[in-house]
């Protein structure tokens, strides 16, 4: 069983830049595109989960991996990603270097495509961890969970 480092796809960094008009625009590093904004900290940090997670289930669409986070420079912070995310990330990641297919997966899973098409999808922030561990079980490969980290 292959195990994976997951501790570089747990946070990313970003920086925030205030709003002449109030608020924050927010950029993130490590996965280009990724500029989003809030009226708050808190919402803006929402909002760039949000479009992290759109853009990382974009590019593995199109077979691209997913980097881990680079160091923060400068004024950037880092942000925590959900935890399903960033074993979606690796899932992903790891089916793509070895050429293994959704439908592949749902086979060895013993689920529907559609069960699996959510297992799958990055945007889909509340899939169980569980669920996510036993199909990279299902591939060949483990994580161990950083101390704490449960979602």
């Amino acid at each position: 069983m292959k195990t994976i480092d997951i501790s570089g796809y747990l946070a990313y960094p970003v920086e925030f830049i205030p709003s002449e008009e109030g608020g924050f625009t927010v950029v993130l590093s490590g996965l280009g595109g990724v500029i989003s904004e809030g009226d708050t900290k808190k919402e803006a940090i929402s909002m760039i989960i949000d479009g992290f997670a759109g853009m990382a289930d974009y590019c593995l669409d199109k077979n691209k991996l997913i980097n881990p986070a680079p160091l923060p420079k400068g004024s950037e912070e880092l942000v925590p990603v959900p935890l399903a995310v960033a074993l979606k990330i690796v899932l992903r990641n790891e089916m793509i270097r070895q050429e293994i297919t959704a439908k592949e997966l749902a086979k060895r899973l013993g689920l529907s495509h559609m069960h699996t098409a959510r297992i799958l999808n990055v945007c889909l922030m509340r899939t169980k961890t569980q669920l996510i561990l036993k199909a990279l079980s299902a591939i060949g490969a483990e994580v161990s969970l950083p101390e704490g980290r449960t979602q």
